[in-house]
């Protein structure tokens, strides 16, 4: 007891005995010893009371409570506790927190919860923290709490800029962010392979530099809402010089399903495939790439064994270059090199050391993560090529036939012409007229099976042993949209 009347408690403890399933770094073993000094001060009627906690030498904690009842106080985690001037600042050092398996615990296992202290700001250093699924590393925030929310400045290695929090409904994020990284986790963790969330804040997401797996993709934007029970993807544009990719989306929370339409357009698909870590794997080509998709869990991360729907694709005037064994994988397929040289006429090899294509066309129906088409189609002035079948995205798998028709039309009519005008003209007119029989006459037929990075190719027809509707390509696929 102090003068004044005032008194004071400590109470020490080695906590033997005790465990915590906390996150870290509270988790404790009942065998380990973590030494703990609470102190309780209750000074003259007049000053407020104060209350102290040291833990383990890393945790320090200092609250003062005034005669009107108001709280003030400081958090320390390898650090002092600093006593703010209302509220509670808390500031940390650690290694690794995380964020995630905090949020579910202070939600009492995600049924709701509050934290009882009026934090007033957090400043935080980390070598790693998880949240939203992510890893990000070398992390500096400080954050400043309002009636509302709070807003924070965070710096670290994936992402860099500002961000605002709002409490309202399920939570509103707002960044403005100069960088965001989406980097393969090292951690091992997967969205789809933990716990769907049971809600999503809202989202007002813009970043001038967005990367994912150490692609540089363009400029991000993202805005998404809460609404009749479902978190709705108003709208995603990702935008470089030469592409964009526009799409809208649905959560449903019921269901645990989401739903995704999007358009991907470019001017050069050399430069995107360049993007996306295939460089002179393709030159120039306009595309266009249009899909609905579907999947169970969120839209954060695709589940392919459920993913269905259906994808239109269009390129014109392009030339796939020459691509080592395995690094293009479906784009290694659809540039026909591993088609073995044909022996009866041999056109330079046109596939093995690059394709010029005038335009690719074909849809392709997904069905729990297999992609199914009866009609693709690539023109060129070297040949024509048919394909149809199916190939398995978790799998990285494909069953297709394959149909190459050497363009042949045009140069039998000008050797015509060459003879005789006006021959050459009736030549190439009745060959429309006909079906172009002389390309279908020296068409090969192929298999094409395996995996993506080591494909089986089998011839299955020649001009002599095939039948002539055998090189007849099928009806194009109606997909239902």
């Amino acid at each position: 007891f102090g003068r004044g009347g005032g008194s004071r408690l400590v109470v020490q403890s080695g906590l033997k005995g005790l465990y915590s399933r906390l996150p870290a770094p509270f988790a404790k073993e009942a065998d380990n010893v973590a030494p703990l000094e609470i102190a309780l001060v209750s000074p003259a009627a007049d000053k407020p009371r104060q209350i102290t906690a040291k833990l383990g030498g890393w945790f320090d904690v200092a609250l003062e409570r005034d005669t009107a009842g108001g709280l003030r106080g400081g958090v320390g985690v390898n650090r002092p506790a600093m006593l703010a001037d209302a509220g509670v600042d808390v500031a940390a050092s650690l290694d690794m927190l995380d964020v995630d398996a905090w949020q579910w615990t202070l939600a009492g296992g995600g049924e709701g919860g509050n934290v009882a202290l009026p934090l007033a700001s957090v400043t935080l250093d980390a070598g790693r923290l998880r949240a939203f699924g992510r890893t990000f590393k070398a992390l500096k925030l400080r954050a400043l709490a309002d009636a509302e929310g709070w807003k924070a400045d965070v710096e670290s290695a994936e992402t860099q800029g500002r961000i605002d929090w709002r409490w309202a409904g399920e939570g509103v994020l707002s960044a403005r962010l100069r960088r965001l990284e989406l980097a393969n986790d090292e951690d091992g963790n997967n969205e789809n392979g933990a716990a769907p969330p049971r809600s999503l804040p809202g989202l007002d997401v813009q970043a001038e530099q967005f990367i994912v797996g150490g692609r540089e993709l363009g400029r991000l934007e993202v805005r998404a809402s809460n609404r009749n029970g479902g978190w709705l993807l108003d709208n995603l544009t990702i935008q470089r010089p030469e592409t964009q990719l526009t799409g809208s989306g649905l959560w449903l929370s019921g269901e645990r399903r989401s739903k995704l339409d999007f358009t991907l357009a470019t001017s050069d698909a050399g430069a995107l495939a360049t993007a996306m870590g295939y460089a002179s794997m393709v030159r120039g080509g306009q595309a266009k790439l249009v899909g609905q998709l579907g999947w169970d869990g969120t839209l954060i991360g695709i589940d392919y064994p459920t993913l269905s729907g259906y994808l239109d694709l269009t390129v014109r005037d392009g030339r796939f270059e020459r691509i080592e064994p395995g690094v293009g994988r479906l784009l290694g397929i659809l540039s026909l090199q591993a088609l073995p040289r044909r022996v009866t006429l041999d056109f330079s090899d046109v596939f093995s050391d690059g394709f010029v294509f005038d335009s690719i066309a074909g849809n392709v129906a997904v069905s729990n993560g297999v992609m199914r088409t009866d009609s693709l189609v690539i023109a060129g002035p070297a040949a024509r090529v048919l394909m149809h079948g199916q190939a398995d995205i978790a799998a990285e798998t494909q069953d297709l036939r394959v149909t190459v028709r050497p363009t042949l039309t045009e140069s039998v009519a000008i050797g015509a012409a060459v003879v005789n005008p006006a021959a050459g003209a009736v030549a190439y007119l009745a060959q429309k007229v006909l079906g172009d029989p002389i390309e279908k006459m020296f068409s090969y037929d192929y298999s094409v099976t395996g995996s993506w990075v080591d494909p089986v190719v089998t011839k299955t027809g020649t001009p002599m042993t095939r039948p002539a509707a055998a090189a007849e390509s099928a009806a194009p696929l109606q997909a239902a949209h």
